[in-house]
């Protein structure tokens, strides 16, 4: 079967997003407990990834049931990513220097190769040390 997302992905980058469709994702790996006896998510590597990714324009917010609050991006790729539904955490996406967390996975996944998800912004995000 042909994959039309990896057909698609480098013209649409190119003319449409330049460089939007260039982010990382990662896996929710389990809840370990911390010292302090809170549940803490433990995530897997990050990875580089192409994609498609957009803000959510904010005239859709009502229509989709977002929080005007917030701050949302749909993104779209061929690899599994999750939201919390499926999951104790959501899998995470970073892009143009923050955190994302998949919020909900569209009801269309997996069509012709593509998976979109929207993610919400992580205002709670500090930027991880590097060792």
């Amino acid at each position: 079967m042909i994959n039309i997302n990896e057909l698609a992905l480098p013209v649409i980058n190119t003319v449409v997003n330049g460089d939007s469709g260039v982010f990382a994702f990662r896996y929710f790996l389990k809840q370990d407990i911390n010292e302090l006896g809170n549940a803490v998510p433990t995530y897997g590597p990050w990875y580089g990834i192409r994609g498609s990714v957009q803000y959510v324009p904010r005239k859709m917010y009502s229509d989709l049931g977002l929080d005007f609050t917030k701050v949302y991006i749909n993104a779209w790729a061929s690899v599994e990513i999750y939201a919390n539904a499926m999951k104790n955490q959501p899998d995470q996406l970073f892009w143009r220097g923050f955190l994302w967390n998949v919020q909900s996975n569209s009801e269309w996944n997996w069509q012709n190769g593509w998976v979109n998800v929207t993610a919400v912004k992580d205002k709670r995000y500090v930027e991880e040390t590097q060792a």
